[in-house]
Formats: C-alpha cells, sequence, structure tokens
C-alpha cells in the first residue's frame, strides 16, 4: 500500500475474511466473497484491485469471477505475490 500511496493512489485494505465480533465471540462473514485485498482509487476513479497471495496461494472460484468482472468494466486486476507483479503492471500501463 505505501508503493500504491507513494505513485498517487488512494487505496484501502479489505478485511476479506470477515471481522472478528468480539461481543458475540464470532467471525461475521465477508457479503462479497471475491473481493480483493486491496482496492485503490485514482483521478476519482476505482481503477486497480490487487489480490495478494502467497506463492502457494490460489485464487477462489469467486476471486476469478470478481477479477473478470473488473477488468470487463475497465479496471486493471493484480494478482500480486510480491511487490514485483503490481510494480510491472504499473509500469506498464503508465509508461
Amino acid at each position: 500500500m505505501d508503493y500504491l500511496r507513494l505513485n498517487g493512489y488512494f487505496c484501502n485494505k479489505f478485511h476479506t475474511t470477515g471481522i472478528y465480533v468480539r461481543k458475540r465471540d464470532t467471525y461475521m462473514k465477508n457479503p462479497n466473497k471475491g473481493c480483493p485485498d486491496i482496492l485503490a482509487f485514482k483521478k476519482g476513479f476505482t481503477n486497480l484491485a490487487v489480490e495478494c497471495k502467497s506463492d502457494k496461494g490460489v485464487q477462489s472460484d469467486e476471486q476469478l469471477e470478481w477479477g473478470k468482472r473488473f477488468e470487463e468494466s475497465g479496471g486493471i486486476y493484480i494478482l500480486a505475490r510480491s511487490l514485483d507483479d503490481v510494480e510491472k503492471v504499473l509500469k506498464g500501463v503508465y509508461n
């Protein structure tokens, strides 16, 4: 997120697995299955979504569908296993 902010993005990390509710000692599930970990905004548009995964992490069917729909709407969807993945895409878009 620091890298995105340094490149002029306003961004937000989403708790995609849900939120722990202490009073109920339970988790509230995220109602937006497939939503990426980070959504970034620039010039008034949500134009970047970043799904963060480890080297062995696998996207769920919902994440794949979300990414497809986001790209169809004109956004840039990145499956990021490292900062290098984000840098490569942004350099390709803005250079």
